[in-house]
């Protein structure tokens, strides 16, 4: 099995696990290898987008979108207002600073101290989201937010990482998501910042059978620490078991600690026990 370098893109401050809908955030991230020790040093365009939340099983979300929110980076001047979230009865149009599902934005690793993205949750103008109302006010939406490599030829994906692409034919970025973020929907926009989250995902494609695959999803702290992150070792182990299965019969398997979560790999893949 051929070894390639792993890049892993890193919420440093994550998005919030509450929010109300109109409710700004702030997330910082980076792209940089399992210990933490290196970023990757060369722009690159990520995307950020809303997914459905695993514990929203609805379509309700589809209802939600994100804008990013414009702000003067230089910290002498006093920073531009945010433009104001759009009245709850006031959503049949597009803007041009209209929520989308899909943001791009692009990582420069010569800014130093970790990418700093303002962000809001709103509802989609209905054109877009092809519904005939807004969502009714103290409705709660599980939604959460990835960021992964954008524009790449979606055959290149890789069959176990999810959502991981190739750079220059032989780095892998890993793509990042939230944990669940519960929208709230409000009639008024909040000007106080939602509180961060302190968690963040990586989702695993684990072929259970020949006809079914299993997506693993593990939680990682987003903290400066090599303890309890996904680490290189961990991912290569989980691509090793998904690509060459043995014959687990009459076999013991210690796990000596490859990194958080990756004992749920094996058992999916040999449905075997775990503690």
């Amino acid at each position: 099995m051929s070894t390639y370098p792993l890049f892993y893109l890193r919420f440093l401050k994550p998005p919030p696990t509450d929010c109300y809908v109109g409710q700004h955030f702030t997330i910082v991230w980076t792209i940089e290898n399992d210990l933490g020790d290196q970023t990757y040093l060369e722009p690159v365009t990520v995307n950020l987008s809303l997914h459905t939340s695993r514990v929203s099983p609805g379509n309700d979300d589809q209802q939600l979108g994100l804008r990013l929110l414009n702000s003067n980076e230089s910290t002498r001047t006093k920073r531009k207002k945010a433009s104001p979230y759009p009245p709850h009865d006031k959503l049949s149009s597009t803007t041009a600073t209209a929520a989308k599902r899909d943001i791009t934005t692009i990582f420069d690793p010569f800014r130093g101290g970790g990418m700093v993205t303002k962000l809001v949750v709103e509802e989609l103008p209905l054109n877009i989201s092809h519904k005939k109302e807004p969502l009714p006010l103290g409705t709660k939406v599980a939604v959460q937010l990835s960021m992964a490599l954008s524009n790449l030829d979606t055959n290149s994906s890789h069959k176990v990482w999810q959502g991981a692409y190739p750079l220059h034919s032989n780095i892998w970025i890993i793509p990042a998501w939230s944990i669940p973020i519960t929208a709230t929907v409000v009639k008024q926009r909040h000007e106080k910042a939602a509180k961060s989250g302190n968690q963040a995902e990586r989702v695993l494609c684990i072929p259970c059978d020949p006809h079914r695959q299993q997506l693993v999803r593990i939680r990682e702290d987003a903290v400066q620490s090599i303890a309890r992150h996904v680490w290189d070792c961990g991912m290569g182990m989980c691509y090793f078991l998904s690509e060459y299965k043995l014959d687990m019969d009459n076999i013991t398997i210690l796990e000596l600690g490859k990194d958080t979560g990756k004992n749920t790999c094996p058992s999916h893949i040999w449905k075997l026990p775990f503690c």
